[in-house]
């Protein structure tokens, strides 16, 4: 399908062709993402996030750099760019509930964003970082960083 989209104030529209997302797209931005090259790997996932609006695949993995990035921002904008990738993560989760890695991401930008909430805020997202790395393990049992994060989930919880 190709939409017609305005851009800028003078009137002239952009042709979008809009078409899934290649599983060679995404190992390919999952190779930019483990060879470092954040910046190259955004840019492709904001490419493919334009050509397939709503693609779980591509919103975790969008997320996922949202979070790299916000943790060298400053206090206030690092809690914006926090909020921002967990609604990525969480849409992902609502198109498609058995991403495990989509509740991954939402439990850990859970936790992210609760830590700059202070210590009420962290203890409410207990529940919820627990519901979603129990799906992540549901989902791919072999995650061996949900295991880690359950893991850690409930040394925090001894510690309170």
């Amino acid at each position: 399908a190709v939409v017609s989209t305005q851009s800028g104030h003078y009137g002239r529209g952009a042709a979008i062709d809009l078409r899934d997302v290649t599983a060679e797209e995404l190992a390919e931005c999952d190779s930019l993402y483990d060879a470092g090259k954040l910046t190259d790997c955004e840019d492709k996932l904001v490419e493919l996030n334009t050509v397939s609006p709503g693609d779980d695949e591509v919103l975790w993995r969008l997320a996922r750099i949202k979070w790299i990035y916000g943790k060298g921002y400053q206090s206030n904008h690092q809690h914006k760019v926090f909020h921002v990738a967990h609604a990525m993560a969480c849409e992902a989760a609502e198109i498609n509930p058995d991403n495990g890695n989509a509740h991954r991401w939402i439990a850990v930008l859970g936790h992210f964003r609760a830590e700059k909430e202070g210590i009420k805020a962290g203890v409410l997202n207990m529940e919820a970082m627990k519901y979603h790395l129990d799906r992540a393990i549901e989902c791919n049992p072999d995650d061996n960083i949900a295991w880690t994060l359950f893991g850690h989930c409930y040394m925090e919880l001894a510690e309170m």
